[in-house]
């Protein structure tokens, strides 16, 4: 008895396994009581419903460079947020709203509670590779100062940030508010050469361009006037101060780089930074003739041994 007891209560559990696993109306995957997935689902619907319900709003958030200011400014940059509206609704379901600024490529990572802004200018905070900018609702721009948008910004060196609003309703949950605007942060060389552009809206500098043929053609008349040996003696001692003159030339333009310090001192070395780059043009041009003018020497020398003479 006891024996056939057991078999019936053996066979009833492979039903119920075989049940289980081929979706039979009993007990399945789906109805167990896991409480860690289930929390987890509850808390992405919150943004998930607040997302779909609002959906319109979110997406005629749109936050914007501002190209003009930011392509002619280095040390700070600027983001327009005007017509930003964040429902009353995730106002009080959030822990707290504010802008994400990420550098590119960066894992997400959140963890402090942050505090207010300061009165006069916006306060951008750490976050491990993040770095977060309290909203305020009334404000219809941000201005940063360039070295809190990114970690360890040295001069010379080309960064990329975005910036996104986001509404934080838990630990792990965050509804974005907002597309992502881009701020390109480039050197100091490639905000002059913008201020430069402006001033010179029409391009009537002639000192961006020169035609090395006709550098090499004025060269080949000096020819005339001395032997091949003495020609390519001439070339070559040229061609070594023409080296140095733009080495000296080179640094320069980095010490009126390294001389910058903050965003006034762009408009007052504009045009020193301006002459040394035309200088630089027009050696590098006549560097190119001078050389062109050697090889082609050296390519008469080799046909002249081919040839035997």
């Amino acid at each position: 008895m006891k024996k056939a007891i057991l078999i019936t209560l053996a066979t009833s559990w492979l039903l119920l396994t075989w049940n289980t696993y081929a979706g039979g109306g009993m007990m399945t995957t789906q109805d167990m009581p896991v409480t860690n997935l289930t929390s987890a689902y509850e808390t992405w619907s919150i943004s998930g419903d607040l997302a779909q319900k609002y959906d319109l709003i979110i997406r005629n958030n749109n936050i914007t460079s501002d190209y003009e200011y930011n392509n002619k400014t280095y040390y700070t940059k600027k983001i327009s947020t005007e017509n930003l509206v964040v429902p009353d609704e995730i106002k009080q379901k959030a822990k707290r709203i504010y802008f994400l600024v990420e550098e590119w490529n960066s894992p997400i990572f959140y963890n402090k509670t942050m505090w207010a802004a300061a009165d006069q200018s916006t306060d951008v905070k750490k976050e491990y590779n993040y770095k977060i900018v309290d909203f305020t609702p009334w404000k219809t721009e941000y201005t940063f100062n360039t070295i809190d948008l990114v970690k360890d910004l040295k001069d010379g060196e080309y960064k990329s940030v975005t910036i996104t609003l986001i509404a934080e309703l838990s630990d792990t949950d965050k509804l974005y508010l907002s597309n992502s605007a881009y701020i390109n942060i480039a050197d100091k060389q490639s905000i002059l050469e913008q201020l430069n552009a402006l001033k010179d809206p029409t391009w009537t500098s002639y000192y961006g361009y020169y035609d090395t043929d006709s550098i090499g053609k004025y060269l080949e008349k000096l020819w005339e006037k001395m032997s091949r040996e003495e020609y390519k003696k001439t070339l070559t001692k040229v061609q070594t101060k023409l080296k140095s003159l733009l080495t000296k030339n080179e640094n320069s333009k980095k010490e009126i780089l390294k001389s910058i310090a903050k965003e006034t001192d762009f408009n007052t070395n504009l045009d020193k930074y301006t002459l040394y780059s035309e200088t630089n043009n027009l050696l590098s041009n006549v560097s190119s003739a001078t050389l062109g003018q050697i090889q082609k020497l050296r390519s008469y020398d080799l046909i002249d041994w081919i040839f035997g003479k």
